[in-house]
C-alpha cells in the first residue's frame, strides 16, 4: 500500500511539474518544449525541470544567471500534486 502511495505522489509531482512549466511557457508566449530560465532564457538542466526536485537538492537558482526560480512553479506543482 505504501508503494502505491509513493507512486501516486511521484506521478502527481511529475504531472504538476509538466503543467506548471506548460503554463509558464503559454503565459510567456513561448512554444512548449524544454523549460528555460524566465530571466536569461538559458535552457534548464534536467534536474531543475521540477521545482520540487530543485528545492530538495538545494538548486533553486538558474545555473547561468543565478536568479532564483519562480515560486509560482513550486506552488503550482505542489497544488496539482496534492490534487492528483
Amino acid at each position: 500500500m505504501l508503494g502505491l502511495t509513493l507512486l501516486a505522489v511521484a506521478l502527481g509531482t511529475l504531472v504538476g511539474a509538466a503543467a506548471s512549466r506548460a503554463a509558464e511557457a503559454v503565459v510567456a508566449g513561448r512554444r512548449l518544449g524544454a523549460p528555460h530560465c524566465p530571466y536569461c532564457q538559458a535552457s534548464t538542466p534536467l534536474w531543475q525541470w521540477s521545482a520540487t526536485v530543485a528545492l530538495l537538492v538545494g538548486r533553486r537558482r538558474c545555473w547561468q544567471c543565478g536568479r532564483p526560480l519562480r515560486a509560482a512553479l513550486l506552488v503550482g506543482e505542489l497544488y496539482i500534486a496534492v490534487g492528483w
